[in-house]
């Protein structure tokens, strides 16, 4: 009887032990489960936060990461990236660029070949932050819609002018090289020694002289409060 016992006993030690066995093996099983099942949450946060801080970080394709780049004067405008020197009139309004007060009448406007950098005509958009100009440097008279761009104005921040307050130009679908809260310092750092540093009008310049008139174009970028708040982009061949 006491060897049955015995034998029941050990069976049912042996019993326990398996499924202690069984239990802690089915623990670690769902344990392991848990960790696998965690690892990629957390490695997929800290991916999309990484691609978030890379997309807010990264330069719209088409511009470039010099501020002041004087080989690629391009801005981006309601998602069409438009070039100064190449960009016409008419490809703009192709783009669905909406310039005040322009009809096919005006848009077929014979403009004789610029002799001087004042043979531009401004043009403007709805909205008193962006302002552009338009110029032919061909060697004959063209219609205005072929004329390409020599001069982009925006105004970066709100500010109060002629009694109005206007919108900032980047409210209104405009995207730049130049990150719209940059320091005087900021800028230097990025795009080099500037051509000239004006104290007096809190501005900076990034100019090259023109080849065929007696003037000069490229980067004026103003400063307000120790901030960016203007930029005039201007091409001449």
């Amino acid at each position: 009887m006491c060897s049955i016992c015995g034998r029941l006993g050990d069976k049912k030690t042996a019993d326990n032990s398996s499924y202690d066995k069984a239990e802690k093996t089915t623990t670690a099983a769902v344990t392991e489960e848990a960790a696998t099942e965690a690892a990629p949450t957390t490695e997929e946060i800290t991916t999309e936060a990484v691609t978030e801080a890379a997309k807010e970080a990264a330069v719209p394709e088409g511009l470039s990461d010099k501020y002041a780049d004087l080989d690629n004067r391009s801005f981006i405008y309601n998602g069409h990236l438009f070039t100064l020197g190449k960009t016409t009139m008419q490809e703009m309004i192709d783009a669905g660029v909406e310039i005040k007060n322009i009809g096919e009448d005006k848009l077929n406007e014979e403009k004789r070949a610029a002799k001087s950098s004042d043979d531009s005509f401004h043009k403007t958009i709805e909205g008193k932050s962006i302002s552009f100009e338009f110029i032919n440097v061909t060697n004959s008279a063209i219609p205005a819609r072929d004329c390409v761009l020599c001069k982009v104005h925006l105004l970066l921040t709100d500010i109060a002018l002629w009694g109005e307050q206007l919108e900032a130009a980047t409210d209104q679908g405009v995207e730049i090289a130049v990150p719209s809260r940059i320091t005087k310092d900021e800028l230097i750092a990025n795009s080099g020694e500037p051509t000239r540093i004006d104290d007096e009008l809190n501005r900076v310049d990034y100019l090259v002289d023109s080849q065929v008139f007696n003037d000069n174009s490229g980067y004026r970028f103003f400063f307000n409060d120790g901030q960016l708040s203007e930029v005039r982009i201007s091409w001449l061949p």
